[in-house]
């Protein structure tokens, strides 16, 4: 499973996923970790950053919102 930290709030994490919003503890989530980013639940508890992931959505939320701003 897949999600993204919305928000941080109090040294947690409220990360959207599919299946709605779960609080993760920041001490939890891997060094880097922060709003935007996009983590994937693995298997042993622990969760892993999805680096390229979240820059292809930063780059298509830009490319869109250019598109919404042309001429």
């Amino acid at each position: 499973m897949k999600g993204s930290i919305d928000r941080i709030e109090n040294n947690t994490a409220v990360v959207e996923t599919n299946n709605g919003f779960v609080e993760i503890a920041l001490s939890d989530l891997p060094e880097g970790a922060k709003e935007g980013s996009i983590i994937e639940f693995l298997s042993d508890g622990k969760y892993g950053l999805l680096n390229d992931e979240e820059d292809k959505i930063r780059k298509e939320n830009y490319d869109l919102l250019n598109s919404l701003f042309k001429n």
